[in-house]
């Protein structure tokens, strides 16, 4: 077997280990906790020029991954889940659509008082993913009220 394909199969076998050990976290999550929904970035590839894919790569694998994964666990427990693109998030707290993801987290923390400590107590380089994580909570939270008031749940 030739060395680039011996690499690609230990890397296909490693991301199916990870994708495992996600997956087990995620369900062992829900079960504790047992939301009524969760909330989710949506998966957007998208093109910006003829050609040039946005988010190509592994990245946008992972990210496709993710997605995937969040919607096959929400049909299994089952639970409501809810989309969002990256600028929802700006929208719901009336930021505009250039704001910095600091800017977002900014806005959070005046929203939710207790929210720095508690993300302050992470490791730095996760600052930025739980600042995005407590905004799609946020509006999946938001979504399930106007859901409940739809239905006269109240």
């Amino acid at each position: 077997m030739d060395k680039k394909r011996k690499k690609d199969l230990r890397v296909n076998l490693d991301d199916r280990r990870r994708l495992k050990e996600i997956w087990d976290w995620v369900l062992g999550l829900l079960h504790e906790y047992e939301p009524d929904a969760v909330g989710v970035e949506a998966f957007q590839p998208g093109f910006s020029l003829p050609g040039k894919q946005v988010g190509a790569g592994n990245r946008a694998w992972k990210t496709g991954m993710a997605y995937a994964l969040m919607n096959a666990a929400a049909w299994t427990i089952p639970i409501s889940l809810h989309t969002f693109l990256p600028q929802d998030v700006k929208k719901a707290f009336h930021l505009k659509g250039g704001t910095s993801k600091m800017d977002v987290a900014y806005t959070l923390a005046l929203e939710f008082s207790d929210l720095p400590d508690l993300i302050d107590s992470r490791p730095k380089k996760q600052h930025e993913h739980l600042y995005d994580a407590v905004g799609l909570a946020y509006l999946a939270f938001q979504e399930t009220l106007v859901l409940r008031r739809l239905m006269g749940m109240s």
